[in-house]
């Protein structure tokens, strides 16, 4: 946020608003991702990656290689615009 050097309020809310729904998209994706394959856990009981970071990866991994992956952004885009999924 600080690097943003955001001073209008305006814009400070609308970016406050995209971020909290990339988590939200994130979140749930990474949700969905450990239900097909649960993410492993460390030695001492945590996991190895948070929901958030691995819904995080498959997002960032769609989208980066999109012309290959359409079906699969289809698939993610539906769970963003299906309301009842949402965090």
């Amino acid at each position: 946020m600080k690097d943003t050097h955001m001073t209008a309020p305006e814009k400070i809310e609308k970016l406050l608003f995209v971020l909290a729904i990339a988590f939200c998209w994130s979140y749930k994706l990474g949700m969905i991702k450990d239900a097909e394959e649960a993410i492993p856990k460390k030695a001492h009981g945590r996991l190895s990656k948070s929901l958030f970071r691995l819904g995080l990866d498959w997002l960032r991994s769609v989208i980066l290689s999109i012309e290959k992956k359409v079906d699969e952004f289809r698939k993610i885009l539906k769970i963003l615009t299906d309301c009842r999924l949402i965090c």
